[in-house]
């Protein structure tokens, strides 16, 4: 038996669903930090706030944390702490980034702003960056600078993303497969899966089944 394939997927009925609630996608307006958590002298302590601040996703490559060990995320430190002393345990100055992300941009800063690395609280990231299938594309100098500096399209987050969009598509195919159903059994399968898609979309689940109409 023949199975249809992700880009074949992409090109029907679920594929025009998966459009409207795609797992990976940059925000379209800065982010303005809600969480008020009290001064720490010490800016670990400022990580479950930092989860909760950017909904489990790194704030680079917008990975989900959700199915990750605790320490393959870190608290990042925009302005690096051996150049700013003064910002190591300023809130403002800390991101949720996955460990991989961190790591490649490291020491990085610049203090000409068309050289700064991108951050959802001072830029617009979909004016920048883009998603195409599993791929990070430039929208501008400063989104090619993130895309290199940290290595966004590499082997590994590739086939990451790529998975995460082969399950997405497949729980779309399932979920419209049974819309109709009143069984309970299929429709309690519903119900966890648009909670499943919600977990890796980051849409609402009522968004969800508004996308569905389920």
């Amino acid at each position: 038996m023949n199975f249809p394939t992700c880009q074949e997927r992409k090109l029907s009925k679920a594929g025009k669903a998966y459009k409207k609630i795609p797992p990976f996608w940059y925000p379209t307006k800065k982010h303005q930090r809600t969480e008020t958590p009290p001064v720490y002298a010490n800016y670990r302590n400022y990580k479950p706030y930092l989860k909760d601040e950017f909904s489990g996703r790194c704030v680079y490559c917008r990975k989900a944390d959700s199915g990750q060990d605790s320490g393959s995320f870190h608290v990042e430190h925009y302005k690096p702490k051996l150049m700013f002393s003064d910002l190591v345990n300023v809130y403002s100055n800390l991101f949720y980034a996955c460990a991989s992300c961190n790591r490649f941009k490291g020491k990085y800063w610049s203090a000409e702003q068309s050289k700064q690395v991108l951050n959802p609280c001072d830029h617009v990231m979909s004016q920048h960056l883009v998603f195409e299938s599993e791929l990070v594309e430039e929208r501008s100098s400063q989104g090619r600078l993130n895309i290199e500096l940290l290595r966004l399209n590499n082997a590994e987050a590739v086939s990451y993303r790529g998975d995460v969009i082969e399950h997405t598509l497949l729980l779309i195919e399932r979920v419209i497969s049974l819309k109709g159903t009143k069984s309970d059994t299929e429709q309690d399968w519903i119900s966890r899966a648009v909670k499943m898609l919600s977990k890796l979309t980051h849409y609402s689940e009522e968004t969800i089944r508004i996308v569905l109409k389920v």
